[in-house]
């Protein structure tokens, strides 16, 4: 599917283009509907080598009715029995809030890897892209961790990879993931 173009109100110009794709757990047999070209199409794996930064948070149990107010009332993210009858352990974080976790995460590394002569908190960065896949359910509580790895030798502009796990259960949650950027 297809979101936007968003508008600024105050500006009358386009402050964003959101790109979308879904899916629904279990099923299985369909063909596309459609061509998976674009950026909902590409398969961002990360390098075959260590990544260059790594950093950890714990999300807070009552996460999920904070991201209520995004108007996602899907009461798998907060019903304990309808999340069950899903197949799931427990009611899960919005997906919003792993990829927002994922987003700050990746622009703090960029922060602290820019090789700009100002103070790392300081440095301005522009996110020009940004695509995740969702691999499994994260649980409101866990500890997520974020792996990143910039392409290029310039850490300040350019393009960086990303993944995620969470800690407790070591499963990937989101991957084929990537940021494209520029830090000034």
């Amino acid at each position: 599917g297809r979101l936007g173009p968003l508008p600024d109100a105050l500006e009358e110009s386009v402050i964003a283009r959101m790109l979308t794709g879904c899916f629904i757990r279990g099923l299985s047999g369909f063909e596309s509907a459609g061509s998976s070209t674009g950026i909902l199409g590409v398969k961002c794996r990360v390098p075959d080598r260590p990544c260059d930064v790594e950093l950890e948070e714990t999300t807070d149990p009552a996460i999920a009715f904070l991201y209520r107010l995004s108007g996602d009332m899907n009461p798998l993210h907060v019903d304990h029995e309808i999340a069950t009858l899903g197949g799931l352990e427990r009611p899960i974080m919005h997906g919003l809030c792993t990829m927002g976790i994922a987003a700050r995460h990746a622009l703090s590394a960029i922060r602290s890897s820019s090789s700009s002569s100002s103070s790392s908190a300081e440095t301005p960065v522009k996110m020009n892209a940004m695509k995740v896949r969702f691999a499994a359910p994260v649980l409101p509580g866990s500890t997520l961790v974020t792996s990143v790895w910039f392409d290029g030798t310039d850490p300040s502009a350019g393009r960086l990879r990303l993944s995620m796990r969470e800690k407790e259960s070591q499963r990937v949650v989101l991957n084929q993931a990537y940021m494209e950027f520029e830090a000034h």
